[in-house]
């Protein structure tokens, strides 16, 4: 069975690669490139499901040229310290030695900013940290990492390096950075808000992705402007914005019983592409899919993410025929999603 290419995400976030189906963040990136201009650190933050890390990874990344910036993504891991240095390493051809057991640097006097120096020196271009997720120090840090790691961003952002920081995280958890002022006072002196989507522009998103050439050859809808009118038909819209995760888990399951129709008679046969949206009952539960929690930040494909088995997306899109529901989860997850 060859592997489908679906237009939708899921719950991934879109890359620098996914610039040609990116859509409705145009005015949001630029604003964004802007509020980098002159500073050396910004804190961008936003509500769950708002898009953030989609607008770092491929909005921002393709507004600089690879003259213009080196960028590392860094997440927590284990110790966030220890991450900032195994991240610049491994862009390093020359290694800093790092301790096996703390994963720090062996020589006590290189910190972040000789790091960075280092990895400066040997690229010739300037050095963005984007802290991904960043919410997870502040749920899950030990008091000794957090401490480190203000202390050493303090230091590093009033270094003359070309470097700047973006700390990335939810907004709900911005008030736990007081606590880090001391350590380093100009935490909240930069700010960039992510809002989320209005329903009009995420309908417009959905049908210019329908309508995207590169995925016309694998997937056609004959009336792309009423699926997408379907789609949005079938959300939660109390406060007229969308959560993007539920935009996601509905084009996905979509994707995969439509494929399943064209290949057995699993599905309704009346059940048309737009019919067979669910409504979805809990808007909790898609959020829960899509955010880290914390209680249960832990190992998995990607750090700090739950993991959910696909019994937890079919109780979430109950109306959809079981057995062809099941059937395209199975399928997709054997054969599409990665």
């Amino acid at each position: 069975m060859n592997q489908v290419n679906s237009p939708f995400k899921f719950l991934d976030s879109y890359q620098k690669a996914d610039a040609d189906i990116f859509f409705g963040r145009e005015k949001e990136t630029l604003d964004l490139y802007s509020a980098l201009s002159g500073v050396k650190h910004l804190l961008v933050y936003g509500p769950s499901g708002s898009g953030k890390t989609s607008l770092i990874e491929c909005g921002l990344r393709n507004q600089f040229s690879d003259a213009d910036w080196y960028a590392l993504t860094v997440r927590k891991g284990a110790d966030i310290n220890a991450s900032v240095f195994a991240s610049i390493n491994e862009a390093l051809k020359e290694k800093i030695e790092l301790d096996p057991i703390t994963k720090m640097p062996v020589n006590p006097q290189i910190e972040f900013g000789q790091a960075v120096e280092k990895l400066f020196a040997e690229r010739y271009q300037p050095v963005y940290l984007l802290f991904d997720q960043f919410e997870e120090l502040l749920i899950s840090g030990q008091t000794d990492e957090k401490n480190t790691f203000f202390t050493l961003l303090n230091k590093l952002i009033r270094n003359k390096l070309p470097c700047r920081v973006l700390l990335i995280m939810r907004e709900e958890f911005i008030g736990h950075l007081s606590e880090f002022e001391p350590l380093c006072p100009s935490i909240f002196q930069h700010r960039f808000r992510v809002e989320k989507m209005g329903r009009t522009n995420v309908e417009e998103v959905i049908y210019k992705i329908l309508e995207a050439p590169r995925y016309r050859a694998s997937f056609n809808a004959n009336d792309s402007r009423k699926l997408a009118e379907s789609i949005l038909s079938k959300l939660p819209d109390k406060k007229m914005e969308i959560e993007l995760a539920h935009v996601q888990v509905f084009q996905f399951a979509q994707t995969a019983l439509d494929r399943i129709e064209a290949i057995s008679d699993l599905a309704h046969p009346q059940q048309t592409i737009a019919d067979g949206i669910p409504q979805l009952p809990r808007p909790r539960r898609v959020q829960e899919w899509q955010e880290d929690q914390v209680h249960d930040l832990g190992p998995g494909p990607r750090p700090g993410r739950r993991q959910h088995p696909p019994g937890d997306l079919r109780l979430g899109l109950r109306r959809l025929n079981r057995q062809a529901l099941q059937s395209a989860l199975s399928f997709f997850q054997s054969n599409a999603v990665r």
